[in-house]
């Protein structure tokens, strides 16, 4: 798991390179957020209203979102691990980037249709 993590935050990295980002250490950070983070809270927030399980609200979601935001750009930027990860995934050959970059924007799309779907 720790490696698709620092996988998605290289692809994150990456891309955030691509567009010119003005910070991509933070950049790929927040997004590996947003990724991985959103989706899972807007389902327990979506379980949280079929189960009779406590209301999760926007705001307790957000701030969760902030806190994770926060212990994620703490995690991949101290010690400059950002440089170790993508150091380790830079030998990638063209093919397998290629392909893999085309993976991450289809899981991407889905995760923005499957989110505002309603």
């Amino acid at each position: 798991m720790k490696t698709l993590i620092h996988y998605l935050y290289y692809k994150f990295y990456r891309f955030s390179k691509l567009i010119m980002a003005p910070e991509p250490e933070l950049s790929a950070s927040g997004v590996l957020v947003l990724f991985i983070f959103y989706p899972t809270a807007h389902l327990i927030y979506d379980i949280s209203k079929i189960c009779s399980l406590p209301k999760v609200s926007y705001w307790m979601t957000g701030v969760a979102g902030a806190i994770s935001f926060t212990l994620s750009a703490i995690y991949f930027l101290r010690h400059d691990r950002y440089k170790q990860i993508i150091k380790q995934f830079e030998n990638e050959d063209r093919d397998t980037r290629y392909l893999t970059d085309a993976v991450v924007v289809v899981l991407w799309i889905l995760i923005i249709i499957w989110i505002f779907k309603r």
